[in-house]
């Protein structure tokens, strides 16, 4: 198998990154009211749930998209080793949550 590394390493380059192993992924609608209008609007964000490779910790990713978006998103398979650089992150009773940058397919 041949891997590229440029895109990890260009990931390293902007900020924290982490490599983990896929394991699923559900998009969500979340509505919420603006505070300065006063109006009920949403937006969408898909999660995808990673296992650290390192540790086997689990990590919670968001990305935030547009409506009519969701076939440009990134498709995985359970099992597959992503990479994602993340803009950031928290973690909370073991569980890293984090906002995804841009998240691809390392191997």
């Amino acid at each position: 198998m041949k891997f590229d590394s440029m895109p990890v390493l260009e990931m390293l380059k902007k900020g924290v990154a982490l490599v983990g192993e896929f394991r699923g992924s559900t998009v969500d609608v979340v509505p919420y009211v603006d505070k300065k209008t006063g109006q009920r609007t949403h937006f969408n964000q898909c999660l995808y749930r990673v296992e650290l490779e390192s540790s086997a910790l689990p990590v919670l990713l968001s990305l935030s998209f547009e409506d009519g978006k969701e076939s440009t998103l990134p498709q995985f398979k359970k099992g597959d080793v992503v990479a994602a650089s993340l803009s950031e992150y928290e973690s909370v009773r073991g569980v890293i949550r984090g906002r995804v940058v841009s998240i691809i397919k390392v191997g």
